[in-house]
């Protein structure tokens, strides 16, 4: 290792020893009253290194309650400010690691893992199509958040015991979501499932300014009751019996 590294790693090393001390409440309190900190957090305890919160919010977001931090010393070095956290989202435990570089404003998530009902999910993304059940299990790998841009996320999602309700329930077995970026630096989500009273597969596609194209094909296992009648509200019948949904539009026109 060179002398300048060797120097440069004892600064940093000593630099955060002292910051990691500090109490939290101290700077997040300085940040808060200058208007710097872009959430409004409450219940602080700790130090900056290791610390506790018992709410963070953000208007038009959910609500991390319980939180837990422990900062990467290491990431410091590298100039940028990491963190592991374990929180709760209505009750609900979310683990994750998020980070950001000191120059320039994106965002970081990985390794990010909850397990929410769909409707808890459905309110806090606040989804105005029908009425949806079961259980949600979300597994982030990575996620990339740049000021207004849509974000560059890799994720894969796992729909139990997915229902729908229009006019009637529908039973759509396991909704299986994969989200990654394409080749044309548009954010691809894919889904499939399997078991229940239809099959289902499309994607949608997202490009950087937020617009979407959706393209939906289902198809009922009996041609005729309740589940035909229910996708004859906002899907195109096919010939071979199957129903084909189409829409797009922009996120930022459904709050997101």
């Amino acid at each position: 290792m060179k002398r300048w590294q060797i120097i440069s790693a004892m600064i940093g090393g000593y630099i955060f020893s002292l910051i990691a001390n500090v109490p939290a409440s101290h700077v997040l309190g300085y940040l808060q009253r200058h208007g710097t900190l872009p959430v409004n957090i409450s219940g602080v305890d700790g130090s900056i290194w290791l610390g506790h919160a018992d709410k963070l919010s953000w208007p038009g977001k959910p609500n991390l309650e319980n939180l837990d931090w422990s900062l990467n010393p290491f990431a410091l070095l590298m100039g940028r400010l990491s963190a592991s956290i374990n929180a709760t989202i209505q009750k609900h435990p979310v683990s994750g690691d998020v980070s950001k570089h000191f120059i320039g404003g994106d965002i970081y998530l990985s390794d990010v893992t909850t397990k929410i009902p769909a409707k808890t999910l459905q309110q806090l993304l606040d989804i105005p199509f029908g009425e949806l059940d079961g259980d949600v299990e979300i597994n982030l790998d990575s996620a990339q958040f740049k000021p207004n841009l849509a974000p560059i996320i890799e994720a894969r999602i796992f729909w139990q015991h997915a229902k729908l309700t229009l006019e009637q329930t529908i039973d759509m077995g396991q909704i299986n979501i994969t989200v990654a970026p394409n080749k044309t630096n548009q954010t691809t989500i894919g889904l499939t499932n399997s078991g229940g009273d239809l099959s289902l597969s499309g994607d949608i596609n997202i490009a950087t300014d937020r617009g979407y194209v959706l393209n939906m094909n289902l198809k009922p296992k009996e041609a005729t009751g309740d589940v035909a009648q229910s996708l004859n509200l906002f899907a195109q019948r096919q010939a071979d019996g199957s129903y084909k949904f189409k829409q797009n539009g922009n996120l930022r026109q459904l709050g997101f």
